[in-house]
């Protein structure tokens, strides 16, 4: 009897233990995916069936960015993290917009909406030409981490360019349409997820890893959060980025009043949050807010971190490698993962990624629409809207622009931006690519003019430009049109063998924290060989240098100049040599570079024999057109400006240049705000052309020719200088930050932007002179165009309260439409004013409040021109 009923106890056991088993391994053996492969059940049944089938392993994996497949339940690889601020950046070829602050200077989020629309049609073609197989490493197509909605707060922020500006309601209004375009209009499945970053306050390189930034309630709820809010609560984006930041002393990755407080419980957020790569290390090794990884990971799972996006950091992939103990240790529930990866899955099979494809609408996009002419037509049309004409002042009684081509038979065309492609960061490849000197060219020729190029020979230190750099079996030539080292990348540092890929790399100038070197060859140890020519315009001596970490070499004509291939070092070197060339032409060049893991990065630098003093080439020029301003060797992720300043040897030059020839039109390319204050006064004519994407030669040429009536607007201050800023580390802006808080003259105001033709505003009407707050109402305007071209213009409303109790924006943005008018006619525009945005946070009352009294309306064509005002009295009675 004993024995019996020891045997039935050992069953027992062992039936229990099997069960047991049975949910670790969940149903190995024969996985019951008749639930959540099923399109016809609901979502959230779906998702909890597919829950039910992973192991604990399983679910943590789907917790990390680069989620692994799980073969025995036919899920494959998957990885987020691509990006398409202007363009799908990989892998392969794509259309490249102008950056995202040039498309804020359209001040047109139709246009923006269709560009996002266009940017997630090849993302979509991409995928379907795969049929969804996983593409390399955070190379899949369906899920990015773009737009950027941060606050353009300093303009010396590196990574300004990547923003809409300096102005919550413009932003606001970009990134909506980013996020609705990328995303689609199906109600049941998503073309892509839209992720919008970087949430929140994140808007300072200099030590970003570790910013703590200290602000009160009232300027994130009004300033820094404002887009954000906009993006979920009208774009519904599926997923929000947690920034490196934290905000007063709390990482942003693990601040509960952010991610669940504000994202959810006020703004009602439905979908998953991801972290900044690294950011959940950073929890621990920057702000040391934990004591260990797993504390750090549970902190962030319990304040409402969905996904933890590596890596670079001292403890890459904490998901992984740690959550599993905080389990054990009870730092987080299982309940609390589990909330988490349903965010997570539910963003996927919006996707329909687990559905067949002819049930997803997007699984028919064609292959044919990536780089298709009408993307590569929308992109200069995008181009040319971004266009700010700064300046065009009257030269012997009228304008340079747009050019006489009755006046003008020769024109120079001369600066280092002249024959280069500057498409700013995060960039994709296009498959073509118009510089601003093969624009011009193109366009003189069908007018007789000639252009004689003068290349730029720079005096200082300088990444060497594309146009100096060859592929082996090129020659100099003046199209610009082959150039590039061929740059073989290698998945270890042997640098023999077969490339794992191939490529031409035009400028050999990468910060690979934030961009890999290439998808396929970007693990912890990888090499690289450049080969090509590298072609100096003059004889003389130059000096060449390689900055970067690991080993490098570079060898000219087969002579070896600088030899550091054998010294590993974690830590970012420069080393230079020097050489003399007899004569001009080309010479074979090799670089060489081992990387044996953390961050890297590695720059071809140099120092041209110095040019000639001598500008009397410019004398014979009927104009002169110089391409001047910045790169991303000036601004870019990881990297502040120090100064808003031209660079000085582009100043020396045009004061030099001017003097030579005064028939002198400047055009500048930048991600940020270029404070000139001698060519504010001197230089007749400029044009700002930001970052203008793969068709910003042809967009310049448009403008500078008159084939296209310039009305793009500043969608942030032109400081008149350096003085006008304030300390990079004050997030106080009723301080005197933005055009909201400004008091002194800035060079050119928020909303700037001239054109060919003039407009004359009249018959300016508020639908009430007095409301509640909360009413809408709509301020109309007759704008007559009274030019002699057909122009658009930017009709701009601001608003500010007369006698606020507590400091207010001396104006702020809350209406604007861009709308085309042709000569002689007049339209009338009607513009919403939404008086709930009047208000303010009340940090006692946690809401916003409009307090009651008189606001002034203004409408114009910039926040300085103003052409007509009314008074709104707001009342609670």
């Amino acid at each position: 009897m004993m024995r019996s009923m020891n045997r039935s106890f050992l069953k027992l056991v062992l039936s229990l233990c099997l069960l047991v088993a049975g949910n670790l391994t969940a149903q190995t053996n024969t996985p019951d995916t008749s639930v959540w492969r099923n399109p016809k059940k609901p979502l959230g049944e779906r998702v909890q069936a597919l829950m039910s089938q992973l192991t604990l392993k399983e679910k943590i994996s789907l917790l990390y960015w680069l989620a692994p497949p799980i073969d025995r339940l036919g899920i494959p690889e998957y990885h987020t993290g691509n990006e398409c601020l202007h363009g799908l950046v990989r892998p392969g070829s794509f259309t490249v917009f102008p950056q995202a602050i040039g498309m804020a200077a359209t001040f047109d989020p139709e246009l923006i909406h269709g560009v996002a629309s266009a940017i997630s049609d090849e993302a979509r073609a991409k995928w379907n030409v795969t049929g969804g197989k996983h593409l390399g490493l955070y190379s899949d197509v369906l899920t990015v981490w773009s737009p950027v909605v941060n606050m353009a707060r300093d303009p010396r922020w590196g990574r300004t360019q990547e923003t809409y500006g300096e102005d919550p309601w413009l932003t606001s209004r970009m990134g909506v349409a980013f996020v609705k375009g990328l995303q689609g209009d199906d109600p049941r499945y998503l073309k892509l997820i839209s992720t919008p970053k970087h949430f929140a306050g994140n808007n300072e390189e200099h030590g970003r890893m570790g910013k703590n930034i200290i602000c009160d309630e009232r300027y994130l709820r009004e300033y820094e959060l404002f887009s954000f809010r906009a993006c979920v609560k009208e774009g519904k984006a599926e997923s929000i980025m947690a920034s490196y930041t934290a905000i007063n002393g709390i990482p942003s990755v693990a601040n509960k009043w952010l991610l669940t407080d504000v994202l959810r419980k006020d703004w009602g957020f439905k979908g998953y949050v991801v972290s900044d790569c690294g950011a959940v290390s950073h929890v621990v090794d920057a702000f040391h807010y934990a004591a260990t990884p797993e504390e750090a990971i549970a902190a962030c799972l319990n304040a409402g971190l969905d996904m933890e996006g590596g890596y670079f950091a001292k403890y890459p992939d904490v998901v992984n490698k740690y959550l599993g103990n905080a389990l054990q240790q009870g730092l987080v529930k299982q309940e609390v993962m589990d909330r988490a990866l349903g965010r997570i899955l539910t963003g996927r099979f919006r996707l329909g990624i687990y559905d067949p494809p002819d049930r997803v609408p997007y699984s028919k996009i064609p292959e044919s629409v990536i780089c298709s002419p009408e993307h590569i037509t929308l992109a200069r049309r995008v181009a040319e809207e971004s266009m700010v004409l700064l300046r065009n002042e009257p030269f012997g009684g009228k304008p340079l622009l747009p050019i006489n081509s009755s006046m003008v038979k020769r024109m120079a065309v001369v600066g280092p931006n002249a024959n280069a492609v500057n498409l700013g960061d995060y960039s994709g490849s296009p498959k073509s690519s118009v510089s601003p000197l093969e624009g011009l060219r193109k366009r003189a020729a069908s007018t007789g003019i000639t252009i004689d190029f003068h290349p730029w020979e720079s005096t200082n230190e300088e990444v060497v430009p594309s146009v100096s750099l060859l592929p082996q079996s090129g020659s100099t030539n003046q199209s610009g049109k082959e150039t590039g080292l061929l740059g073989s990348y290698y998945d270890s540092t042997n640098c023999t063998g077969t490339p794992v890929s191939k490529r031409t790399d035009h400028r050999i100038s990468f910060d690979w924290a934030h961009i890999e070197p290439d998808p396929l060859a970007s693990s912890s140890n990888f090499g690289v060989v450049w080969e090509g020519k590298i072609h100096c315009s003059q004889p003389g001596f130059y000096t060449f240098s390689l900055a970067g970490d690991g080993g490098f070499s570079l060898k000219l004509d087969g002579r070896e100049v600088i030899s550091k291939l054998k010294e590993n070092s974690s830590t970012r070197r420069s080393v230079s040599g020097r050489v003399h060339f007899d004569e001009s032409g080309d010479h074979p060049v090799r670089i060489e570079y081992h990387h044996d893991g953390g961050e890297t990065g590695l720059a071809f630098n140099w120092i041209p024999a110095p040019a000639p003093g001598d500008l009397s080439y410019l004398k014979n020029a009927d104009l002169v057109v110089a391409v001047m301003g910045i790169s991303t060797e000036w601004e870019i992720e990881g990297k502040d400006r120090k100064t808003l300043g031209l660079p000085p040897e582009q100043q020396s030059f045009l004061e030099k240049a001017l003097k030579v020839n005064p028939r002198l039109v400047l055009v500048t390319e930048s991600g940020t705000p270029l404070a000139m204050p001698w060519a504010a006064t001197n230089i007749p004519s400029i044009v700002q052309a930001w970052y203008p994407g793969q068709e910003g030669g042809e967009a310049i040429a448009d403008v500078l020719f008159g084939d296209y009536n310039p009305a793009g607007r500043l969608p942030l201050t032109f400081y008149a200088d350096d003085s006008q800023l304030r300390p990079m580390q004050e997030y106080d802006i009723t301080k005197g930050r933005t055009y909201m808080y400004l008091k002194e003259k800035p060079a050119y105001a928020f909303g700037h932007g001239l054109s060919y033709t003039t407009f004359k505003y009249s018959k300016f009407k508020l639908s009430k002179s007095e409301a509640h707050p909360g009413e809408q109402i709509t301020l109309s305007v007759d704008v007559t165009n009274t030019g002699e071209r057909d122009g658009d213009e930017v009709v701009q409303a601001y608003v500010h309260a007369l006698k606020p109790s507590v400091p207010m924006p001396l104006k702020q943005l809350w209406a604007f439409r861009r709308v085309s008018i042709p000569k002689g006619e007049t339209k009338t525009v009607n513009l919403d004013l939404e008086t709930k945005n009047f208000g303010r946070w009340d940090k006692e009352k946690q809401l916003f409040i409009v307090e009651p009294g008189v606001y002034d309306v203004e409408v114009g064509s910039a926040s300085d021109d103003i052409r007509g005002r009314g008074l709104l009295s707001l009342s609670n009675d």
